[in-house]
């Protein structure tokens, strides 16, 4: 009886993973052996550096996980180094910044998109369009990344910190899109233009989709 039950219960939430959207991935062998390779060296040498892993757990093991990720479906971002006398605010200007480091990667896309099809668009409305997209941008990653990991050393009376995320592809889409219609709702901009520009993010989204996928399939 117990057996089933647990049989019954372990269907049923593979029934509801299939309708929420939620991407289920199996790592590969050789995908583990490279994460395993990678995480131990990366993990002596910011040890060698000085630097140490804030929280609970060993490095290696963080690096580890956070590479694995990076090879089913999520990109890894890290903030520059943040220097402070307090490790707390050190802590969060890291955070911070690799935030805003984010949100300029995402803006630069969408302007480049906006620069494609902004024929016909008056230079004034283009040049609105690319001030709102930065602030549409920032506003669209809160929320989005996810903390890795966050390493630290001490520099003189400093704290050096150092922060590492990591965002999925649908994510990334979606705070793209958002971005992007708010800020072609703020142009005013024609139906046509508008979906012309949509098209566009989809595309190279699908083709990003496309080429890890054929990534993927020529390591297996």
């Amino acid at each position: 009886m117990k057996r089933l039950n647990f049989l019954c219960s372990f269907l049923l939430f593979a029934f509801a993973l299939s309708f929420s959207g939620v991407s289920v991935y199996a790592q590969t062998k050789s995908q583990i052996k490279e994460a395993k390779k990678v995480a131990k060296s990366e993990a002596k040498k910011l040890a060698k550096e000085g630097w140490e892993l804030i929280g609970i757990g060993s490095l290696e093991s963080a690096i580890y996980e956070a590479y694995l990720k990076t090879k089913t479906g999520y990109s890894e971002y890290s903030s520059a180094v943040s220097r402070h006398s307090n490790q707390s605010q050190a802590i969060k200007q890291a955070r911070i910044q690799a935030y805003e480091s984010y949100a300029e990667e995402i803006s630069t896309d969408l302007e480049a998109i906006v620069g494609n099809d902004a024929m016909g668009i008056p230079e004034a409305t283009v040049e609105q369009m690319s001030n709102s997209l930065t602030a549409y941008s920032k506003a669209s990653v809160y929320g989005q990344l996810k903390e890795a990991y966050t390493i630290c050393r001490k520099s003189g009376d400093l704290f050096e910190v150092r922060s590492y995320f990591l965002l999925s592809d649908d994510d990334r889409f979606d705070a793209q899109l958002r971005a992007l219609r708010q800020s072609i709702a703020v142009a005013n901009l024609n139906k046509e233009v508008a979906a012309a520009m949509e098209n566009d993010l989809k595309k190279k989204a699908k083709e990003k989709n496309d080429n890890a996928e054929s990534n993927d399939a020529a390591e297996d």
